[in-house]
């Protein structure tokens, strides 16, 4: 943002080169840079890429401090401005604007997509969708109103994903591309990327016995079993998960607490609704 016309180049070029290809293009800004932070020139920085031919817009709802904070304080420090967000959705109502920041959960999302008679164009969840991915379980129904998904739990989420990952090994193997030496570690440690935090929003315990998991299975050369895929230590991890939730619904009920309060409470600790964010009624 600091060389707009830059991006204004940047983006005419990659507009150009997608015609014909049905890609669009779109651009994902912040509400600006260091002193590069007046809402003048957010506008100039907007209009100018408007002019470039770009129609859809990501605004992450902070500035950023470059050189002073690193990029997880960037995500999290410079306070968030919604409203500068609504305000340049009702400046260029011919222009297409998604907010990006903060939002934990689809109740949020519905309540951002709802304000200012629906003047967004869309809710980006970043974050919260790797760190606590189940919070979205249900954001298909809620959102974009199609038939609820077949009841499943999380472990049997898991267990599907492992079938599959089960399959992928096993021809890997057969075709001659199952990586060599370590191929145990490796697959698992690739397995564990996309579903390591599945169950993050009930407790750190399903992460905590990956990483040991992992840890051990480092430790003795990370080899797969003869004549088999790796143990799915992902599996191990999802049975420790369910034994400390286990533990604490009993511990619940011997304290007289429902379990129904205690899972409204723990999805409030995760969906942070910015109540302190003013938005257009």
């Amino acid at each position: 943002m600091k060389t707009p016309e830059l991006v204004h180049d940047i983006a005419k070029e990659a507009i150009r080169a997608c015609e014909g290809l049905g890609v669009p293009v779109s651009v994902k800004h912040r509400l600006g840079v260091d002193d590069h932070d007046s809402w003048e020139e957010l506008v100039s920085f907007v209009r100018l890429l408007a002019n470039a031919g770009v129609t859809h817009f990501t605004v992450h709802a902070r500035k950023a401090l470059l050189g002073v904070l690193s990029a997880e304080g960037n995500r999290t420090i410079p306070p968030l401005r919604y409203d500068w967000v609504f305000a340049l959705a009702a400046a260029f109502p011919e222009l297409s604007f998604e907010l990006n920041g903060g939002v934990s959960c689809t109740r949020e999302a519905l309540r951002l997509l709802a304000a200012d008679d629906g003047r967004l164009g869309g809710v980006m969840v970043g974050r919260a969708a790797y760190k606590t991915p189940w919070v979205l379980a249900d954001a298909d129904r809620a959102v974009f109103g199609r038939p609820a998904a077949p009841s499943a739990s999380r472990a049997e989420v898991l267990e599907r994903y492992l079938e599959y990952a089960a399959g992928t090994f096993s021809e890997r193997t057969r075709s001659g591309r199952a990586p060599p030496g370590r191929g145990a570690e490796e697959l698992e440690d690739a397995l564990a990327a996309p579903v390591s935090f599945l169950f993050e929003d009930q407790g750190p315990e399903f992460r905590e016995a990956l990483l040991q998991g992992l840890a051990e299975l480092r430790g003795s050369g990370g080899r797969a079993p003869r004549g088999g895929p790796p143990q799915f230590l992902l599996r191990r991890a999802a049975l420790a998960a369910a034994a400390a939730e286990a533990a604490a619904a009993s511990t619940r009920e011997g304290a007289g607490q429902g379990g129904g309060a205690a899972e409204r409470a723990r999805g409030s600790a995760v969906c942070r609704d910015s109540e302190s964010q003013r938005l257009p009624r």
